[in-house]
C-alpha cells in the first residue's frame, strides 16, 4: 500500500489519481487522498476530505482527520462538519475523541472558536447536551492556544456565573488550561472568585478557581487564603495541593499572609514544598524570614530540598535571617550525607513487602506516584511508564530512585534548567517546543511556558521533577510494600 501510494506521488498526475476517490474500496480512496495531498499541483480540496471525517471506515476516517488537521485553511468547512456532528443524537465509541481532537486542532480558527463558544453558552437539558459541552470544554483544554479568545472568556464567565454546578469543575479547568488575555478578563475573574466563595461547590473546584485567576488580579480574600492554606496538607488530593500552590504563587501576599504561610510549612509535602518557597523570593520582612527558617527546620520532608534552592529563596531577607539559616543548611547537608547509609540499611528489608498493600501505597494521595507515573492505562505521563519496571530494575535500583531521584535520570526524562534574561530559573521536563516558546512540566499537574525571546540559557538540570523526601512521607513498611509492588510489574 505504501509502495503504491509513493508510486502515485512520483507519477504526479492529479487528474488520474483523483479517479481513485470514486472507488468503492476504502483503501483505494485512502491512497488517492494521501497521494493527492503529497504531490505538486493544486492538491486536495476541503469538499473532497471533510465529508470523510464521518466515514464508516475507521482507517479512512483517520486519514481524513490527519489530512484536515494539516490544512488550517479548511477551518470553515470543518466547523460546518463539527456543527453537524455536535448536533447528532448518540456518538460511536471513538467518535467523541475524534470530534474533540478536531475541535482542539482547529481551535485557532475563528469559526471553530465561535462554534465552541456557542455550544458552551447553550443550556444543559439532556445527557447529550451535557456530553457535548464536556467534549467542547476538554477540547478547549487541549487546544494549546497561546491566548484565550475573547468569545471564550465571556462564555466561560457566564457559565461559571450560572446556576448549573455540574459543569463548573470542567469549566474552571478550561480556564486554567489556556492563558488569559491581558485585558478584558474582569468579569471572568469576578466569576472565578464567586466559585471560590461558594460553599456548595466542592473544595477542589473552589481551590482550582483561585489557581485560574491570573497573576496581578489583586489580593486574596481572607477566607480564600485560609482555604488555600488548608489545602496544603496531605489530606488534600494532589490536584488540590498543586492548585493551592499555584494560586498562592500568583498573588502578592501581605506580610501577615506570608507569616501564616511560613507557619504552615511543616504540613507541606515534598511535591509542593520547593515550589511553595517561591512565594518568599521577594520577601524582606525579618519576622517572616525567621518564621520560614523555623518552619523549614520542622519540616519532615527537609530532604526534598537542596541548599542552593533554599538560599535563592532567602536571599533578600536581612542578615539575622541568613545567620539563622546556616543551621538549616547544615541539617540539609547532614541528611544528604546519610543517603548511602540509609539506602544500605533498607536494602536488606526489600523483598519482604506485600504487593497488594504496595499497590494501595502507589495510588494513595500521600505518595502520589500515580499522579506522574502510569501503570497500564491508569496514571500520569510526567515520569516513565512503570508497567514493566520490575523487569528492568533491581530492587536496589527501585529503592534508590524512590529515595534519591536526582542521583540518576531515565533517558528522555532528563530535566533541563532554563535561565531567563530577568534571572528567573525554571527546572522541568520539556513537554512541547514551538518556534516561539518551550513548555516545561515542573510537577505532577504544573506546566510553565517560557518564551524563547526571554531565554538567556538552557542547560541540563541536576534536580529531578520527582521530589526527594518520600521516606519521610511513608513508613518503612509502606516503602517496602511499594518496592514489592513495583518489582512485580513485569
Amino acid at each position: 500500500e505504501h509502495a503504491l501510494t509513493f508510486a502515485l506521488i512520483e507519477i504526479a498526475d492529479p487528474q488520474l489519481t483523483a479517479e481513485g476517490l470514486k472507488s468503492e474500496h476504502a483503501a483505494v480512496r485512502r491512497m488517492a487522498l494521501i497521494a493527492l495531498d503529497q504531490m505538486p499541483g493544486p492538491g486536495l480540496k476541503a469538499d473532497q476530505v471533510v465529508p470523510l471525517l464521518s466515514s464508516e471506515d475507521h482507517r479512512l476516517r483517520e486519514t481524513a482527520v490527519w489530512l484536515a488537521s494539516r490544512h488550517p485553511e479548511w477551518g470553515n468547512s470543518v466547523a460546518d462538519h463539527l456543527r453537524r456532528q455536535l448536533a447528532k443524537e448518540g456518538w460511536r465509541g471513538a467518535e467523541q475523541a475524534e470530534i474533540r481532537g478536531l475541535l482542539a486542532k482547529f481551535a485557532a480558527t475563528p469559526s471553530v472558536q465561535e462554534l465552541m463558544a456557542s455550544h458552551i453558552k447553550a443550556g444543559v437539558d439532556s445527557d447529550r447536551e451535557f456530553s457535548a459541552q464536556i467534549m467542547v470544554l476538554h477540547a478547549m483544554m487541549e487546544s494549546g492556544l497561546k491566548e484565550m479568545p475573547q468569545s471564550w472568556v465571556a462564555t466561560l464567565a457566564n457559565k461559571l456565573e450560572g446556576e448549573d454546578g455540574s459543569l463548573k469543575g470542567a469549566t474552571v479547568m478550561a480556564v486554567r488550561s489556556v492563558p488569559l488575555p491581558k485585558t478584558g478578563t474582569e468579569f471572568l475573574v469576578k466569576a472565578l472568585r464567586q466559585v471560590a466563595s461558594s460553599t456548595s461547590t466542592p473544595t477542589e473546584t473552589r481551590v482550582a478557581s483561585l489557581a485560574a485567576v491570573p497573576a496581578g488580579a489583586g489580593p486574596l480574600e481572607p477566607e480564600h487564603f485560609a482555604m488555600l492554606i488548608g489545602s496544603l496538607g496531605e489530606e488534600a488530593s494532589v490536584e488540590a495541593r498543586s492548585a493551592a500552590v499555584e494560586a498562592l504563587l500568583k498573588t502578592t501576599l501581605s506580610v501577615e499572609q506570608l507569616a501564616a504561610l511560613a507557619e504552615a510549612i511543616p504540613r507541606v509535602g515534598p511535591l509542593e514544598l520547593n515550589r511553595l518557597l517561591g512565594a518568599f523570593e521577594t520577601a524582606t520582612d525579618e519576622a517572616v524570614g525567621l518564621k520560614l527558617v523555623t518552619g523549614l527546620k520542622q519540616s519532615p520532608v527537609l530532604t526534598s530540598l537542596r541548599v542552593d534552592a533554599v538560599k535563592l529563596r532567602l536571599a533578600k531577607f536581612p542578615a539575622s535571617v541568613q545567620q539563622q539559616a546556616e543551621s538549616l543548611y547544615a541539617a540539609i547537608n547532614a541528611e544528604a550525607a546519610k543517603q548511602k547509609e540509609r539506602l544500605d540499611e533498607m536494602v536488606g528489608q526489600v523483598g519482604q513487602g506485600d504487593i497488594r498493600r504496595g499497590q494501595l501505597v502507589f495510588a494513595n494521595s500521600k505518595a502520589a506516584c500515580i499522579a506522574c507515573h502510569a501503570i497500564g492505562y491508569k496514571g500520569g505521563n510526567i515520569g516513565p511508564d512503570l508497567s514493566r519496571i520490575g523487569k528492568i530494575r533491581t530492587e536496589r535500583d527501585l529503592l534508590e530512585s524512590l529515595l534519591f531521584p536526582s542521583v540518576s535520570f531515565v533517558r528522555s526524562y532528563e530535566p533541563v534548567l532554563i535561565v531567563t534574561h530577568a534571572g528567573k530559573q525554571v527546572n522541568g521536563l520539556i513537554r512541547r517546543e514551538t518556534p516561539d516558546e518551550i513548555v516545561l512540566a515542573t510537577g505532577a499537574k504544573e506546566e510553565v511556558r517560557v518564551a524563547r525571546a526571554d531565554i538567556e540559557e538552557i542547560r541540563p538540570g541536576t534536580v529531578s521533577v520527582m521530589p526527594a523526601g518520600l521516606e519521610t512521607q511513608l513508613t518503612r513498611e509502606q516503602l517496602v510494600d511499594l518496592i514489592a509492588f513495583l518489582k512485580s510489574r513485569q
